[in-house]
């Protein structure tokens, strides 16, 4: 690449406002590279960042490195700064940006371009910032991105601790080809007979209808059926992003990608899933079901017709269950991945101190079986607290 410029873009909320007259600076551009992607995820537009950054920055700073010359953009390295407490002690952290409403965390890449060869451009506005962070927490990434390994060693070479860790899995079918009936012929007999049980279960209680909707336009109250739904089931009012959700909606519903799949039992609305439809990719993100009818299989039917919606109508060929691998989620897919972090331990005393716990002590308490015990009841605790605060 020739004549690379660097574009460092801090944004963070004042009084409760966000200033993007910097970011919005690379918007039309972004878009452009973006389109001759296409097809190209959701979670990776310019609209998408934004959308995260007004809702979830707070306190916090992103950091938009984006690295472009005349007419591309070639990386854009979406970060966040913060200042958390970790492991006891207050620290400064960089990480990409995202939480449990971004299926993966990742730097986007335009044209093809190389981030092999280019690690040390990207990374290198990180590095010469050592006195400003402790650790920087490469989070949630696939394993299959070809990078990661040239991130670790290029740390390496620069006198940093490192340590590799699983996220989470995240369950999929790709390579899908056919008919829905030939996608769930290739699902195990034990399975498809649960989905007819489930289905008798249910039809034995009245007329079942399944319907699919793209937006306002087939149904103008569908967010509040959707949350009146969600509202029964058994899942936690949401923590964080309750007024983010409504405006993620609108943004697949903007983008034609919306898909909501309503189950009605006797024309009262009872299961619902939400899903992303983006080019081939169908990314299932909620489903949930009136805790009345859980004895029902209520959930389980309106996951088998949305499944059979995005192979016969929409035509996709990856399946996409993103964060966790919930029992129920291997039943309907055929693969599993693991999502990985890459922490970055800094020279800083802070950042010496965590390299130390991270990668010496903690393995030691962990093989102790007492110890371990004794570190699941207090994460446990700790978590009930924080979630019930």
């Amino acid at each position: 690449m020739s004549s690379i410029d660097i574009k460092s873009i801090d944004l963070k909320a004042s009084n409760g406002f966000i200033d993007f007259k910097y970011f919005s600076s690379i918007e039309s551009l972004w878009e452009i590279c973006l389109d001759k992607d296409a097809p190209y995820s959701p979670y990776s537009t310019y609209e998408w960042y934004k959308l995260w950054i007004s809702h979830f920055i707070n306190n916090d700073t992103a950091k938009i490195f984006a690295y472009y010359d005349i007419n591309n953009i070639n990386f854009i390295v979406p970060l966040i700064y913060s200042k958390p407490k970790y492991r006891g002690i207050n620290i400064s952290k960089y990480e990409p940006i995202g939480n449990v409403y971004s299926p993966i965390r990742n730097i986007v890449i335009f044209n093809n371009c190389s981030f092999v060869d280019n690690i040390d451009m990207v990374f290198g506005s990180i590095v010469r910032d050592y006195n400003k962070w402790d650790i920087f927490d490469i989070c949630e990434i696939s394993n299959e991105e070809n990078w990661l390994p040239s991130v670790s060693e290029y740390f390496t070479r620069r006198g940093f601790s490192i340590r590799e860790y699983d996220c989470y899995d995240n369950c999929y079918s790709d390579c899908i080809k056919g008919t829905s009936e030939d996608y769930f012929n290739s699902r195990s007999k034990s399975f498809r007979l649960s989905i007819r049980k489930n289905y008798n279960r249910l039809s034995k209680a009245g007329d079942i209808r399944f319907r699919v909707i793209t937006g306002e336009a087939d149904c103008p109250d569908y967010y509040e059926i959707y949350s009146s739904i969600y509202s029964k089931s058994w899942k936690k009012k949401e923590r964080v992003g309750r007024e983010f959700f409504p405006r993620m909606l609108r943004y697949a519903e903007k983008n034609q990608w919306l898909r909501i799949g309503i189950v009605y039992l006797n024309e009262r609305p009872i299961a619902t899933v939400f899903v992303i439809v983006a080019g081939k990719h169908a990314y299932f993100e909620k489903v949930a079901f009136d805790e009345e009818f859980r004895n029902f299989g209520a959930g389980s039917v309106c996951l088998y017709e949305m499944i059979k919606h995005v192979i016969d109508v929409d035509k996709v060929s990856v399946i996409d269950f993103l964060r966790g691998a919930d029992e129920y989620k291997r039943h309907w897919v055929a693969k599993c991945r693991k999502r990985v972090g890459l922490m970055v331990y800094n020279n800083s005393i802070r950042g010496r101190y965590l390299s130390v716990v991270d990668r010496k002590i903690l393995p030691i308490i962990n093989r102790n079986p007492l110890f371990a015990k004794f570190k699941k009841v207090v994460f446990s605790f700790y978590n009930n607290v924080h979630n019930d605060a």
